[in-house]
Formats: C-alpha cells, structure tokens, sequence
C-alpha cells in the first residue's frame, strides 16, 4: 500500500493542515475522551490549531529538505546549489 503523505511514488506530498488536525482530534477523542470539547473556540479546540499549524510548517520543510536534489522541484538556492554540483 502505497502512502497518503510523505514520500509517494509521485513524489513528496506534505500532509496538510486540516489532515493533521482530523488526526489529533480522532487521538484524543480515542484516548482521553470520546465527549471532549473540540470545538476551535475552545481552550482544547485552539491548542490543536496551534499545534496542527506547527506540524504543517514541519512537513513543508521536509519537503523542502527532501526535494533538495531535485532539479525540477527546487529554485532559488537549492538549485545553484544543485548546478554547483553538476556543473
């Protein structure tokens, strides 16, 4: 079985924020309590988004970092750095 996000055949895919965030809910609602307050203006509801947000910036740069010797997938200094390799 192929995977969703992360490294694919098609290459990188980062999981996005409303994906990360559906996992957090379904692991607190299985782990703590399925009657939890997970509303986004709840103190529990608001502390997801900030950490959902947080992952989401973590994916992203590992894209970044996994895309760093790929010529079509990079630019700017990723790809000078790429052409200083080549030549």
């Amino acid at each position: 079985m192929c995977p969703t996000y992360g490294v694919t055949p098609a290459g990188y895919v980062a999981k996005p924020t409303t994906a990360i965030l559906s996992d957090l809910e379904a692991s607190e609602l299985s782990t703590m309590d399925p009657a939890i307050d997970l509303s986004p203006t709840g103190p529990q509801g608001q502390l997801n988004g900030i950490i959902a947000n947080a992952m989401s910036a973590l994916w992203q740069l590992l894209g970044v970092a996994f895309n760093a010797n790929n010529r079509q997938a990079s630019e700017g200094a990723l790809l000078d750095k790429i052409g200083d390799e080549v030549g």
